[in-house]
């Protein structure tokens, strides 16, 4: 009996240093796998979210000093016309993501190649804006499933919701366009196919990288959500289109509490829902004031890079860094359009800091 009791012990102990041990190997693991991407991606940095490089720039005497300056820290002007400013820009800004998407690891890959969905969804809706605005997007760049013919689709449907609809849901099949009335609707719906499309793909990632993704996922849906219903209050959509259009939970709002916050008539109700969350918290030193929806934008947008450089720091052997270099890099597209655009149209440097979103 004293036999089989001191075998059984051993089993036991036997079974828990495996068990200790494979968890120690697979955090081994994932480090290593890692290790070159992250290198990379520390070596590229993020410089033009820092506000000492930012203030620099913003100090050059003209624009061919800026020039000079962004090449400096590897970045350059790819055209000064205003018109195709933009494009251009958004364009680099894909090469650079795309590239860093290559380097991670086979176990997240999934994820990554989710978020950049996110790009081919914006392009879509700058031309929904185009046709909102009367003006013809036939001109657009294609990209990824938005080729040649389906701008040329787009174009042609002239904002008839329709047939708008039937294209998008040829391209995204799980796009849930039947009811949109209009085409803010319709960009919204765009939002929560991409933010869906994110959350599952984290079905297909093991272990601590898909918790931590989760966690940052789940903070960036509900800074969207929060900025989607500002706006939409903003355009004064009533509070069951509202309902309709934002619903894809995060982190901390769940879709009662979305709701809710689409109930609320006015900017002071609307932060006073958020009481009790962690972005309430950013955002309790505006209570009594006159929050313009840019305003609270800008405010959440700093809490989102703020949340992408914890995860960067906290998180730095594994999936942290390119959580934060993804995310800057986006924050970084932002500056250098507002750079280029200040100097361009001779922006003060006052006015043109208030657009920036930057790291202290």
């Amino acid at each position: 009996m004293n036999l089989y009791l001191a075998l059984g012990v051993v089993a036991v102990a036997l079974l828990l240093i495996i068990i200790l041990y494979m968890s120690y190997f697979t955090t081994l693991q994932n480090i290593a796998n890692f290790a070159y991407p992250n290198a990379k991606l520390r070596a590229i940095g993020l410089p033009l979210v820092k506000e000492e490089v930012l203030e620099h720039m913003m100090e050059s005497a003209n624009l061919q000093q800026l020039e000079a300056r962004l090449a400096e820290v590897g970045y350059k002007v790819p055209t000064q016309d205003r018109d195709s400013l933009d494009d251009a820009l958004d364009s680099q800004l894909q090469g650079l993501l795309y590239s860093a998407q290559r380097t991670m690891p086979r176990s997240v890959q999934p994820f990554f190649g989710a978020y950049l969905l996110k790009f081919e969804i914006v392009q879509v809706k700058k031309m929904l804006r185009l046709l909102g605005t009367g003006q013809n997007p036939s001109s657009m760049r294609p990209f990824g499933a938005l080729g040649q013919d389906r701008v040329a689709a787009i174009a042609d449907s002239r904002g008839d919701i329709p047939k708008l609809a039937s294209i998008l849901v040829e391209m995204y099949p799980e796009l849930e366009a039947d009811s949109v009335k209009d085409l803010v609707e319709l960009e919204m719906v765009l939002d929560n196919y991409y933010l869906a499309t994110m959350k599952a793909s984290l079905s297909r990632i093991a272990g601590e990288p898909a918790r931590d993704l989760r966690l940052f996922l789940g903070q960036y849906i509900d800074i969207i959500n929060i900025k989607n219903i500002t706006r939409a209050k903003a355009m004064g959509l009533q509070p069951d289109r509202i309902k309709a259009m934002v619903h894809v939970p995060g982190y901390e709002l769940s879709e009662w509490k979305l709701e809710q916050m689409a109930d609320k008539t006015d900017m002071e109700a609307l932060l006073k829902e958020l009481e009790g969350s962690s972005y309430g918290a950013g955002l309790k030193a505006k209570e009594g004031l006159q929050v313009t929806s840019s305003e609270l934008e800008k405010s959440l947008d700093l809490e989102l890079l703020e949340r992408a450089r914890t995860a960067g720091s906290q998180k730095g052997l594994t999936v942290g860094p390119a959580v934060h270099y993804f995310m800057g890099k986006e924050f970084e597209n932002r500056n250098l359009r507002v750079l280029v655009w200040s100097f361009v149209e001779g922006y003060p440097p006052k006015q043109a800091r208030q657009l920036m979103v930057m790291e202290a």
